[in-house]
């Protein structure tokens, strides 16, 4: 197969006031790479939400890449203030998707604030790679093929929601790995360099093997870390926000919601009218 980058049409879109969101797993950081090597000045962008285990991982590994690193830490009373404006915002059918969507938010709110424009994201490695859990519990229950196609097509309506986030703070933002070219490229990967069995937890492992290929090193390209709203806090940020407002998980279900998150941001969405 052609190397990876390609499929990957950046140059054209770009300039430098472009920054990548940054997590330092392996797939913001090939495309960080990727960046790069196009010759643009490489700036990162992340976010963190509470007590970060994960910061000094993304320090370290801004500074393998060599990208200049922007990173802001989010109190509880500014991503409350967040997460009522993402509501405001955009309609959204599963918490992970506010989730995502209020991380998005902040990207934005702090790329904005430091002269971005525009911001790339990594965002559909994870589709059509099998980086969810998911693909290793379905691994023997659904054809796997399929549950790509259907995740890769939520990723690309996800997209739209999140544009309407960028859209506040005049940013632009681009996610590559869901262009149509690079989908096509990724169909033809074989399924067993995506994901290797039902015990497989690292997964992904093509996209591993092309972040070798251009320079990361081993540490970076076999990181594993959880998703971005877990990786950055922001997940049990929300749950600390919804406690501080005193809704518990023993609230949530005495009010008929199966948490206390769910309570706390129904309660929000009510009170937007």
């Amino acid at each position: 197969m052609k190397p990876i980058q390609d499929f990957i049409r950046l140059r054209n879109k770009l300039d430098d006031k472009t920054c990548v969101a940054f997590s330092g797993g392996v797939d913001s950081s090939l495309l960080a790479r990727m960046f790069d090597l196009l010759g643009f000045d490489l700036s990162l962008v992340s976010i963190s939400f509470g007590d970060n285990n994960e910061i000094e991982y993304i320090l370290k590994a801004a500074e393998i890449i060599g990208g200049e690193l922007y990173h802001s830490g989010i109190l509880l009373d500014e991503l409350e203030k967040g997460l009522i404006h993402t509501i405001k915002t955009v309609e959204y059918d599963r918490i992970a998707l506010l989730e995502n969507a209020v991380g998005y938010y902040f990207i934005f709110k702090h790329s904005s604030r430091n002269g971005f424009n525009s911001v790339l994201s990594a965002h559909g490695i994870d589709e059509l790679y099998c980086g969810y859990d998911i693909f290793r519990r379905e691994y023997h229950k659904k054809d796997l093929n399929r549950l790509i196609n259907e995740l890769t097509e939520t990723a690309k309506q996800d997209k739209y929601i999140i544009d309407r986030l960028a859209k506040l703070f005049d940013i632009t933002y681009h996610c590559p790995f869901l262009d149509n070219e690079f989908i096509e490229y990724s169909k033809d990967v074989p399924l067993n360099q995506k994901i290797i069995d039902e015990n497989d937890t690292l997964r992904k492992h093509h996209i591993r093997a092309q972040a070798l290929k251009l320079g990361l090193p081993e540490n970076i390209a076999y990181h594993v870390k959880s998703s971005f709203q877990y990786s950055s806090g922001l997940h049990r940020a929300i749950r600390l926000l919804a406690r501080k407002n005193g809704y518990t998980n023993k609230k949530g279900k005495s009010l008929g919601y199966e948490s206390g998150v769910m309570a706390y941001i129904t309660m929000l969405k009510k009170e937007l009218g």
